[in-house]
């Protein structure tokens, strides 16, 4: 993990620790620090979507999704297309999240009442940060999102819902 992706080897295996935070709220250091207590792998969002080697950069990874070539960010843009039947939706979030011990991050951060449902014995954790500390380290991110690239990348993975 660390920032780096991490691959689930066990399918069997289903999330114990769900940690429901924004980007910024300390997502992170929680799956550090998951990843250390053996929760082992952990899905950090940022660091799976834009760190496997199915899509292992930005670049890459708009690339390889115009051509139709990257499996696991494939399956987060089809659960994205799931949102308005609950049953797909549900079966999207288990294929992109199976095999890992815990979870940090967006998208997985979206979708509360879904994992509720899934995984109701996980343990889930909320992170929050003080709403001015919060804007101050996320507008670098906010501004960044104004480049030409980023854009594209915003129209293949919507986060809001």
């Amino acid at each position: 993990m660390g920032g780096e992706t991490s691959r689930p080897t066990d399918k069997r295996r289903e999330p114990e620790v769900i940690c429901l935070g924004y980007q910024r709220t300390g997502t992170l250091s929680m799956a550090l620090a998951l990843e250390r207590l053996g929760y082992e792998p952990v899905a950090h969002g940022g660091s799976q979507m834009l760190g496997r080697e199915d899509g292992n950069c930005l670049v890459r990874y708009l690339l390889n999704f115009l051509t139709s070539n990257t499996a696991y960010m494939r399956k987060i843009w089809e659960l994205f297309q799931t949102l308005e039947d609950k049953e797909r939706t549900l079966k999207a979030l288990r294929e992109v999240t199976i095999g890992f011990g815990a979870l940090t991050d967006a998208p997985y951060n979206l979708f509360a009442e879904e994992f509720y449902e899934l995984y109701p014995d996980a343990k889930f954790i909320y992170l929050t940060r003080d709403v001015s500390a919060w804007w101050r380290s996320i507008e670098p991110v906010a501004k960044a999102a104004r480049t030409w690239w980023l854009r594209y990348y915003n129209i293949i993975a919507p986060g809001w819902r």
